[in-house]
């Protein structure tokens, strides 16, 4: 049989079309493995690194069951609509309860009512570096003792045992407010008592703030250690999913082993001014404009310290998010750039809420952007609710991305996300 080129030209064509069909094929079946992935939220007694990352990618700080809300259906609503994973903050108990039967249930009924329309969703609260002598009207129930492997014994937590000793930082916060000292048994007591009784809440997250702070005398923080094990088997005992994810602001904390103390960090933003700003007031052509860089002041991005973490899996640099912080406010410097830690004389929060409502969307989705491109293990808590200083009103108010004053925000998260 004789065959032409016109057969070689038909047979190459048909080959090619194949070859093409083959390449989108393997195309799509990558996109929707990929997508599946960044769409897991499953996890039991333990979580994978992506799926912690896909928590992370969807973080919003939502300060409301404890908090000022105008109401909490139309809250959960909006945690639906905007498709969050991770509420940071959910509660921020800075002055502890003392009932903690009522506020456990209380706690409880709003995170079952949100589980039932998304039961992947994870809720987190804080202990902070805060203890007051209200400490006094709680109980320390027997399960506590048998925890440590002390002797039962009929009585309250006790306040001045959970000081340091040589009296740093007590009255820190104000009279009666006192940084706890981590090495002490009852501070010890206490954080866990807390901590079981949020994980029986409902609650799949702490975060421990300023644990720097309160373990300065912990050597290897090994008493944060002893008391994370603890934690972590009454999680997996009571929690809903066998497992609570713990974080604080570090860039990381780990043993000789290369053992981390937690599953994620997180840290403030830490937005600077650019070089050579002036001072000016906010209107809605003249924001005041901030950057975010990689080495300013003691920011995370590249610096979230690696090694195996409590579910296993080993990094050289455990995943975080960035948070929008809050942490007062002094309106002698208001408009004034280049303050370390202060951008244009406010907290972090505070500079956000006040600029104009374009700025805050374009900014949200610069800050999204440059974190996701600086450091694949990095992302960007949104912010949602929270206390800050608002300029027009000249007092201290409450920042709510579901409020109309801040719904713009609200479109640019969704809009973020759903990119």
């Amino acid at each position: 049989m004789k065959l032409s080129i016109h057969h070689f030209s038909r047979a190459s064509y048909t080959i090619l079309i194949v070859i093409l069909l083959l390449t989108v094929s393997c195309k799509s079946n990558k996109e929707k493995v990929e997508q599946a992935n960044y769409s897991n939220f499953e996890f039991k007694n333990k979580i994978d690194e992506q799926v912690l990352k896909n928590y992370l990618s969807r973080s919003i700080t939502l300060t409301f069951i404890s908090s000022p809300s105008a109401n909490v259906e139309e809250d959960l609503q909006f945690i639906q609509d905007i498709g969050a994973k991770y509420i940071s903050r959910a509660i921020t108990p800075w002055r502890a309860e003392t009932d903690y039967e009522q506020a456990t249930l209380k706690y409880k009924t709003v995170i079952d009512e949100a589980h039932k329309f998304n039961s992947d969703i994870i809720f987190e609260t804080c202990i902070f570096e805060t203890v007051f002598p209200n400490v006094d009207e709680v109980d320390i129930p027997n399960w506590v003792f048998n925890a440590f492997d002390l002797p039962a014994e009929k009585r309250v937590f006790n306040y001045n045992h959970m000081l340091f000793p040589n009296g740093d930082f007590h009255n820190h916060w104000g009279s009666g407010g006192s940084v706890p000292d981590i090495t002490q048994l009852e501070t010890q007591l206490y954080f866990y008592f807390r901590a079981c009784k949020y994980i029986d809440a409902g609650f799949e997250a702490i975060h421990w703030g300023q644990v720097l702070l309160m373990g300065k005398d912990d050597p290897n923080y090994s008493s944060y250690f002893k008391l994370f094990e603890k934690v972590r088997q009454y999680a997996k005992e009571n929690s809903r999913r066998g497992f609570v994810l713990h974080n604080a602001h570090t860039h990381g904390i780990k043993d000789k082993q290369n053992n981390l103390l937690f599953d994620f960090h997180c840290f403030p933003i830490r937005m600077r001014t650019p070089k050579g700003a002036q001072m000016h007031a906010i209107s809605d052509t003249t924001p005041q404009i901030t950057l975010l860089e990689e080495g300013y002041l003691d920011a995370i991005y590249n610096k979230s310290v690696g090694g195996i973490t409590p579910s296993g899996w080993e990094c050289n640099s455990l995943p975080y998010f960035v948070e929008i912080d809050n942490y007062g406010q002094d309106k002698n410097n208001l408009n004034i750039p280049g303050i370390e830690y202060w951008p244009w004389g406010m907290d972090e929060i505070s500079w956000f809420a006040n600029q104009p409502a374009s700025y805050r969307s374009s900014w949200l989705q610069y800050a999204h952007d440059w974190i996701r491109e600086t450091d694949d293990a990095g992302f960007l808590c949104m912010p949602g609710s929270r206390p800050y200083y608002s300029i027009e009103e000249d007092k201290n108010s409450w920042y709510n991305i579901n409020s109309p004053l801040f719904k713009d925000d609200k479109e640019a998260v969704v809009l973020i996300w759903g990119n």
